[in-house]
């Protein structure tokens, strides 16, 4: 399956387990809100929210706490509800390009496998105690044959009584082949499942590095910024600073029309002068001048904000690494997985191009596959191409000196940004 059947499955199946998730929370007279405030919910109300809207993929605990909760208000969810919620759940694990989602997967499968080699295991166990039984009923007819052979006083009865016993020694002789031969199937099959659920822990084993390896090197908050990108349910919550531009001018008119004492009054000044410092530098501090992408491993560069003036306006904000001859840089950046449409654009450049005549080759690749490439010097300046894979989530952008200036070269990617 190609790159777009395969993310169209992944919407599809995602989806359907949102639709799913909302008819079973429809029976439930909570709100949100009143829903996550319950002592047996442990998600809070944005996460629950974000399940049932679809902007994120809800674990299968969440299966659990919908049937819990329906149980509490007497309309509870029956098995087979639950089990069609735990098969969209599965079809949405199967089809997402997100380790975690694959790692969930290989462990459920990996967890149905071993059933099955319990059931195989119980199988040849019976099987096992058929043949000792056969065994033990074809000693007793052997028993009981010689014994007829020492007690039978006619020659005829002796001989009826012989042929009776070897009809049964013939028939039991059959019956142990026949368990012999199903109990040396039930072996094959057992060892057959063994080395496929050995295959399955090798690969469940690797998944489980490279998820560690991301959480390693990525920012603590990097998923969680991909999760939220585009929530509807956020963007109508606001931000901080709206926040601030509605409450500043009424506490300011309050602050004026109080009768203040000469002493009040310097405190008031003292504590104005100190917000007009503290306040730009708190902004610059935590504002993400570059939207959309966040470093993730690799080289890591600096990250110059957006810059304003009267006289030449505004530069745009931008990464910038220092190269030295012969060097060579390789960064990745986090992109927002939830937007399908992912193009990194902007401008590449050498800052100092007139103190270093440089040359630079550059690469952008993302899931294994390279999107853009070029190259950049002292006087030209390239735009950014290229469009990365529906949730990819990652960018690699690589470049090398190919020039002889012994000299440090500063590139710069200008208006970095995603689209």
């Amino acid at each position: 399956m190609d790159a777009d059947g395969a993310d169209g499955e992944y919407e599809r199946a995602s989806a359907a387990y949102g639709d799913g998730l909302r008819a079973v929370y429809q029976l439930i007279p909570d709100s949100l809100r009143v829903f996550a405030r319950r002592e047996d919910v442990p998600f809070d109300y944005t996460a629950v929210s974000r399940f049932l809207s679809g902007d994120r993929v809800a674990p299968v605990d969440f299966i659990d706490c919908l049937a819990s909760v329906r149980r509490a208000v007497g309309l509870p969810l029956a098995e087979a509800e639950q089990t069609g919620l735990r098969a969209l759940w599965l079809a949405v694990m199967k089809a997402s390009h997100n380790p975690h989602h694959r790692l969930a997967f290989l462990e459920h499968e990996l967890a149905a496998v071993r059933a099955q080699l319990r059931e195989a295991d119980e199988r040849a166990g019976t099987d096992r105690r058929r043949f000792e039984a056969s065994q033990a009923h074809l000693a007793a007819l052997h028993q009981d044959l010689d014994e007829t052979r020492r007690t039978a006083g006619q020659a005829q009865a002796l001989h009826e009584e012989n042929g009776r016993l070897r009809r049964q020694l013939t028939a039991a002789a059959d019956y142990v082949k026949d368990t012999e031969r199903q109990l040396e199937e039930s072996r094959r099959e057992r060892a057959s499942l063994r080395d496929t659920a050995r295959l399955l822990e090798q690969e469940v084993t690797v998944l489980r590095r490279q998820v560690d390896a991301l959480h390693q090197e990525a920012p603590a908050d990097a998923l969680d910024l991909a999760g939220a990108g585009g929530n509807p349910a956020e963007s109508a919550a606001g931000r901080p600073g709206d926040v601030l531009v509605l409450t500043i001018p009424k506490t300011l008119s309050r602050i004026a029309a109080y009768p203040y004492t000469r002493w009040q009054q310097g405190v008031l000044w003292s504590a104005g002068a100190g917000a007009c410092v503290l306040l730009p530098l708190w902004m610059s501090s935590s504002l993400d001048w570059i939207p959309g992408m966040d470093y993730a491993m690799g080289d890591r560069p600096a990250e110059h904000g957006k810059a304003c003036n009267m006289e030449t306006g505004c530069d745009p904000a931008y990464w910038s690494w220092d190269i030295p001859l012969d060097g060579e840089i390789s960064t990745t950046f986090w992109l927002d997985i939830s937007d399908p449409s992912q193009k990194p654009r902007g401008t590449l450049g050498i800052k100092n191009g007139d103190q270093c005549a440089a040359r630079v080759e550059w690469t952008l690749t993302a899931a294994g596959r390279q999107i853009a490439s070029g190259t950049t010097g002292d006087t030209t300046a390239v735009p950014v191409t290229g469009t990365a894979s529906a949730h990819s989530g990652q960018v690699t952008f690589a470049a090398q000196r190919t020039d002889s200036q012994d000299c440090r070269a500063t590139l710069t990617w200008r208006d970095a940004r995603v689209e």
